[in-house]
């Protein structure tokens, strides 16, 4: 591309863009019955980027450029937004039906295209969008987007993970980070189907999923009351001459115990 037409590089897809936003926005029913939905199926335009992404991908192989994609599709979402007011309940019937397109793309079908697939997910006008909704009509849709770990399951099978699935992993996880802070009954509703796609040895994923639980309940603060201990008062320390070691010896079972190990026998 020839110096100063940088600036001009995404002006049509810009443009495109900018069409398919105003016609959902201005878009009714002629019969004026259901306006929500003749919005939605105007938006269905953008359904073609799919497919000629699909055929760019094929055909550019791994020299695909995923950024004119990325573009289109994070724009999109942030128009949408701007005229949120305007579409009213069309609003999220429109993020469901990205949400579906989104699904057309993931990364098992489109490995080139993975991270920005989880940019596009994780970005900050859609994911909460959809997780908040009233009556948690967006949950199922976002649900079936973590497909990512489906994906990830081969290459977390070894033991030595190549750079690309390393930070594709740690974004992952980073995701669930921010479903455990924000979003718990999401993974306390779903935990048996992501828990099903993640290998077994990956003991950190599972444990964050596992680890959700409704905001509503306050758990108790994790203590140890010594005073109620069963064996408290049979516990004794004895020197180990020559070795620089102590032991507790619990006279209960009499069975003895490194200083440095969790004090518990019973």
């Amino acid at each position: 591309m020839a110096n100063g037409e940088f600036e001009y590089a995404f002006q049509v897809l810009d443009a495109m863009l900018r069409l398919i936003v105003y016609v959902i926005k201005y878009h009714g029913d002629a019969s004026g019955i259901d306006n929500d939905k003749a919005k939605v199926e105007r938006s269905l335009p953008h359904q073609i980027f799919v497919f000629v992404l699909a055929n760019m991908y094929e055909e550019q192989g791994v020299l695909f450029q995923q950024k004119q994609f990325f573009r289109f599709f994070s724009s999109l979402i942030s128009d949408l937004h701007s005229i949120a007011e305007h579409l009213g309940s069309a609003y999220l019937s429109l993020l469901i039906a990205i949400s579906d397109t989104f699904s057309s793309l993931q990364s098992t079908y489109f490995p080139g295209f993975a991270f920005s697939w989880l940019c596009l997910v994780l970005h900050r006008l859609f994911m909460p969008k959809l997780l908040l909704s009233e009556n948690r009509e967006g949950w199922s849709a976002f649900q079936k987007l973590l497909s990512l770990f489906k994906f990830l399951a081969p290459f977390l099978k070894g033991a030595d993970l190549q750079l690309a699935s390393r930070d594709l992993y740690r974004s992952s996880l980073r995701l669930l980070f921010v479903l455990l802070h924000d979003f718990p009954e999401f993974l306390s509703e779903y935990y048996f189907s992501l828990c099903d796609a993640i290998p077994p040895h990956c003991i950190q994923l599972r444990n964050t999923i596992l680890s959700a639980f409704l905001m509503s309940i306050i758990l108790p603060p994790p203590q140890l009351v010594i005073d109620k201990h069963p064996c408290h008062v049979h516990w004794s320390i004895v020197s180990c001459s020559g070795q620089g070691e102590e032991w507790l010896f619990c006279i209960c079972h009499e069975r003895p115990w490194r200083r440095c190990s969790t004090v518990s026998c019973c």
